[in-house]
């Protein structure tokens, strides 16, 4: 069997760091104080970041001519549209806060429904796409 190219090494340790990161994110955006939500917001976009560059790597480095590495190809796009909706998601949830002021109201309460599942979708995805990663990364026939 052959030994992991330097690259997947490195690509090892994006992977289980995304793992991590995005759990992290997760957990702190759970807890209920407003400090620990700040330093969560900065975990946040720290695994936004790690989570592009998975995929970015995952882009390079995957072999697209194979069943696993299609399956990949499949799941970095659907999580690309995934981010990017989730983006517009946020934004429109910010204009919805804006306009309206009553936090008892159905559509602040559908924003705010609606911010939760962009947020936590993001890191949940990331999670998932971690997994995947960690699931094909021993099997040489996915990778380049």
């Amino acid at each position: 069997m052959k030994e992991m190219g330097r690259s997947h090494k490195g690509l090892n340790i994006i992977i289980y760091i995304s793992l991590v990161i995005n759990a992290v994110a997760i957990v702190l955006s759970l807890i209920g104080d407003f400090k620990i939500r700040d330093f969560a917001g900065y975990i946040y976009l720290i695994a936004i970041c790690i989570n592009l560059l998975t995929i970015f790597l995952n882009f390079i480095n995957f072999n697209a001519l194979n069943d696993k590495g299609k399956i990949l190809k499949i799941i970095c796009y659907v999580f690309l549209a995934f981010f990017f909706f989730a983006l517009f998601l946020l934004i429109f949830k910010q204009i919805i806060f804006v306009t309206e002021m009553d936090p008892t109201s159905n559509r602040y309460l559908i924003a705010d429904l609606i911010h939760k599942i962009a947020y936590f979708g993001i890191l949940g995805f990331g999670v998932i796409l971690s997994l995947f990663d960690l699931k094909y990364l021993n099997r040489l026939e996915t990778w380049i």
